[in-house]
């Protein structure tokens, strides 16, 4: 009969669009799931690059407080040397000074020991005289008993001429010692601040190295995180491009799945109307 015809013809129709159907949303399942795992690996790669993103941001922050550190320090040290540089100049000027008035203090009583041998050659002749004028004296007898307490005053004279030369000649000595001595002590100054000079350079050398090489490690760091940030955007990137080819793949599916199922209403309603017949 016509039923059967129109049955026995619209079965195999029926099962090629159902089994078409069913394949579809097998494809369908399947490139869902894969969906779901690109989105969920794509996810933690975006938490990691967010991650990654904020310890370079931190070692970033480091680096400029290091870097800000490091140049207020070089502020104050370059302060710091500026002032000692001034203190040390002014220090060897003010040595130097001292150095040449204690080497005219020194000229000046090499000068006094001079006369202080002229004056005691002088007491030496003083004393000869006396002593010949004694001699004299008493060869002349009681006439020249007068002549001879001259002669013996004049000799005590000499002697006390002689030995306040020699106390003289003593404390030009000891000032020529001592001023040898402060000589010496204001050139061991000088050196001193000279080496105070170069110590303060080496410890401003040293601030600034420890604080490059901080900023060096943070740099480093920062730049290692930004390494990493880019290769874990490249794989999010391509995570996204398998994702939508997936999305691709489902919405091809999801086409095919619409016109099975519109091919699938016009096959029953074309039975339906044989069936009315």
């Amino acid at each position: 009969t016509a039923i059967d015809t129109a049955i026995a013809t619209f079965r195999p129709h029926v099962e090629k669009l159902l089994s078409s159907v069913s394949g579809s949303a097998t494809a369908m399942r399947s490139t869902a799931g894969t969906l779901f795992g690109s989105s969920d690996q794509t996810s933690q790669r975006a938490e990691s690059a967010v991650q990654a993103f904020h310890e370079a941001s931190a070692n970033v922050e480091t680096a400029a407080i290091a870097a800000d550190e490091l140049s207020h320090s070089i502020g104050e040290i370059s302060r710091q040397l500026t002032h000692t540089s001034d203190i040390v100049r002014l220090a060897t000027s003010e040595a130097r000074a001292t150095d040449g008035e204690i080497a005219g203090l020194a000229q000046g009583a090499q000068k006094i020991g001079d006369v202080v041998k002229l004056i005691r050659n002088i007491a030496g002749q003083t004393n000869l005289l006396a002593l010949n004028a004694t001699i004299e004296a008493a060869r002349a007898g009681e006439a020249g008993r007068g002549f001879a307490v001259v002669a013996s005053e004049v000799k005590s004279l000499a002697v006390q001429t002689a030995k306040a030369t020699e106390d003289i000649a003593n404390h030009i000595l000891a000032v020529q010692n001592s001023t040898t001595g402060a000589v010496d002590a204001i050139r061991q100054i000088a050196s001193r601040m000279q080496d105070i000079n170069q110590y303060t350079s080496a410890a401003a050398v040293e601030q600034q190295n420890s604080a490059t090489g901080e900023i060096s490690h943070n740099v480093a760091s920062a730049a290692q995180g930004t390494g990493y940030v880019v290769s874990v955007l490249g794989e999010v990137s391509g995570a996204a491009t398998e994702t939508r080819a997936s999305a691709e793949v489902v919405r091809d599916a999801s086409e095919t799945v619409d016109a099975a199922v519109g091919n699938l209403r016009l096959e029953v309603e074309d039975f339906l109307a044989k069936v009315a017949v």
